[in-house]
């Protein structure tokens, strides 16, 4: 997603448009489709939603899922409170961007953005 976004500034200055119009990037969290522990699942779901949460998304949706079965109480209030872990614990609604100076992530967002703007000047030829 953070690299979505700097392609998108890109191609928009290269096309030389004058107003930024920045997408809205949607994220659906599922709780895992091959687990039946609740407990993998709930840290899985968690895991999922900070990921989001870090790449820059707009909005995160969290589905309940319990393996095969249908969502269960426990599944479904998970599902409700991941968002206030993620509020109470990580302080994830007071920065803008989470991982900005992140030096991995930094360095990860610039070579995937560099190679896929090569592979689109390479394709629009």
């Amino acid at each position: 997603l953070r690299a979505f976004r700097r392609l998108w500034l890109a191609l928009l200055e290269a096309y030389e448009y004058e107003k930024a119009i920045y997408p809205y990037l949607a994220v659906q969290t599922t709780l895992s489709e091959t687990k039946d522990d609740q407990y993998w699942n709930m840290i899985s779901s968690t895991t999922q939603a900070m990921s989001a949460a870090v790449a820059g998304a707009n909005s995160i949706a969290i589905v309940p899922s319990n393996g095969v079965k249908e969502s269960d109480e426990f599944t479904r209030r998970i599902a409700r409170n991941v968002h206030h872990l993620l509020i109470s614990e990580s302080f994830m609604n007071r920065v803008v961007d989470p991982s900005a100076g992140s030096y991995y992530i930094e360095n990860i967002t610039q070579d995937i953005s560099v190679s896929a703007w090569q592979t689109f000047c390479v394709l629009s030829k």
